[in-house]
């Protein structure tokens, strides 16, 4: 893994909080990744929704649209990929796998760092 997959901040989830969580990154001025295998989630299936602040209706493809165009415009970096394992990082040469990222064990305070592994192979 070369520097340039190295980021500050990894999030998991394509859907509308990933999403959002990635446009309140840009503001910090985190380099950032969003993985996530669907880009809106569930939201993209809804065919109309009326509750969403600042639209009286609008369908969750265009909610999506919208959110992705907005991460985009503030660099943010989107990948259309499954999380397959996450490593705990705590040395160099010492790695703690944890094969199911459903359960993120991930609080560890003396960490170094985290590697994720995707559906394609690709480590972050």
């Amino acid at each position: 893994m070369d520097t340039s997959d190295v980021y500050d901040l990894i999030i998991i989830g394509a859907g509308p909080a990933g999403l959002t969580s990635s446009i309140y990154a840009s503001c910090f001025h985190l380099k950032h990744l969003v993985i996530g295998n669907r880009i809106g989630g569930q939201l993209e299936l809804a065919p109309h929704i009326l509750n969403y602040p600042g639209y009286k209706n609008i369908s969750g493809r265009e909610l999506t649209q919208k959110l992705t165009e907005q991460v985009e415009a503030m660099r943010g970096k989107i990948v259309v990929e499954s999380v397959t394992r996450i490593s705990v990082i705590s040395h160099p040469d010492e790695a703690e796998d944890h094969p199911n990222p459903g359960q993120y064990p991930v609080s560890k305070r003396n960490a170094d760092g985290y590697e994720l592994e995707t559906n394609q192979g690709k480590k972050y």
